[in-house]
């Protein structure tokens, strides 16, 4: 067994017996040493992500989550739900040139344009603005020119789901 994984500190993610086991049963290609601690690192980075939800944290980096398709033109980035208070955070990233219908919101939805801009009928929202579409509003047709990417928050019964 590598040096690294005999002088294991109290704060590894396995236990000195499981490591021990898993080294014992691999069968494969041995991996160069830069590789194994590659491995290590990705598999603590998870580890550690997966112990801040339960000490009271969720992070999701830039680079991770799933992009789910809408509508042409439109993908929806889920980031948490929220089951006690009803609802749904997400990024919404719409190409440019995209047209969405008009809607209605049966409960309040929370808007902020990281990225580009967006128009509802005459109403221009641009990277910065705040908007709150309130419970029974309707809002028009929406259009881009630029494209956008939005945070939304919002009430379950509200989501936009993944067809």
């Amino acid at each position: 067994m590598s040096p690294e994984y005999e002088n294991r500190s109290e704060h590894d993610a396995l236990p000195a017996d499981v490591s021990e086991a898993l080294g014992e049963a691999h069968t494969g290609a041995a991996l160069s040493p830069q590789s194994e601690m590659r491995l290590r690192r990705e598999i603590l980075a998870r580890v550690a992500g997966e112990r801040s939800v339960k000490r009271g944290f969720l992070t999701i980096r830039a680079d991770e989550g799933e992009w789910l398709s809408i509508a042409p033109g439109i993908r929806k980035k889920p980031l948490y739900t929220d089951t006690v208070a009803g609802t749904e955070s997400y990024l919404l990233k719409v190409e440019p040139g995209v047209q969405a219908p008009h809607h209605g919101h049966r409960g309040t939805e929370l808007c902020l344009v990281l990225e580009g801009s967006l128009r509802y009928g005459p109403l221009h929202l641009s990277a910065g603005d705040w908007h709150v579409a309130h419970r029974e509003s309707v809002h028009p047709k929406a259009f881009t020119d630029t494209g956008a990417l939005l945070f939304i928050q919002e009430p379950l019964e509200n989501s936009i789901a993944a067809p």
